[in-house]
């Protein structure tokens, strides 16, 4: 809400302006500013980099379902949801599932605090890893290892991880706030509605039936491209 307040101010300020995506040009149109979209430029290069095989292997070798999600542990990625839908997979349809959630929480302490202790009161502070800040090897190790990228976020200009996911081959599941449905696309499993008993079920098929989980690595590639 700050941060759309203060906006009308930046872009008087401004001689032009782009988006990078179609819903931020919608914001910015809804306000009176009309921008051009210029869609976020990828360096593949930053994809070649040679994953690490200490993390790939640790993930890769473990038994269970490996959720995956990068981003800042900020408020509007709404992680809570993320885990109240770990809750439902690991105490209920697979045990050895766990949970990888990538991401600083610089600025945001606080929220950081409560989802641990969330994670808490879930009994699930042995399933569910905060690693913080990774390299680009260390967390193309997480997304080659890893069984389903989720996200759950209420607000996304673009989401660049979701792309990252579906080109190293990791089926995405996501919330279909914001800008998440046009980053997609049909690259991935698009849900208007967080019913996390549900979505656990959802996560467990994905990772287990491999029809349906050949499909979307296919889908999420070539979205990617």
């Amino acid at each position: 809400r700050q941060g759309l307040e203060e906006l009308p101010a930046l872009c008087r300020l401004s001689d032009r302006l782009f988006a990078d995506s179609r819903f931020n040009a919608g914001e910015l149109g809804s306000l009176g500013f009309p921008a051009t979209v210029l869609e976020l430029p990828v360096d593949p290069a930053r994809w070649t980099v040679e994953r690490n095989p200490g993390i790939y292997d640790l993930v890769k070798g473990a038994p269970g379902t490996h959720v995956l999600h990068v981003g800042r542990l900020a408020p509007n990625k709404r992680v809570e949801d993320i885990i109240k839908t770990f809750y439902f997979l690991h105490h209920h349809l697979d045990h050895d599932s766990r949970l990888w959630l990538v991401g600083i929480d610089i600025d945001t302490e606080i929220y950081s605090f409560a989802l641990k202790q969330l994670t808490y009161e879930l009994r699930l502070d042995g399933a569910v890893n905060f690693v913080g800040c990774l390299d680009d090897t260390e967390v193309r190790a997480l997304y080659e290892a890893c069984s389903v990228y989720l996200c759950m976020s209420e607000h996304e200009g673009f989401c660049l991880p979701v792309i990252e996911a579906m080109h190293f081959g990791l089926p995405v599941l996501s919330y279909g706030s914001s800008a998440l449905p046009d980053t997609i696309g049909n690259g991935g499993i698009v849900f208007h509605e967080k019913r996390y008993a549900e979505l656990a079920e959802l996560i467990r098929h994905v990772a287990t039936d491999g029809p349906t989980r050949d499909r979307l690595v296919a889908a999420g590639k070539a979205r990617a491209a």
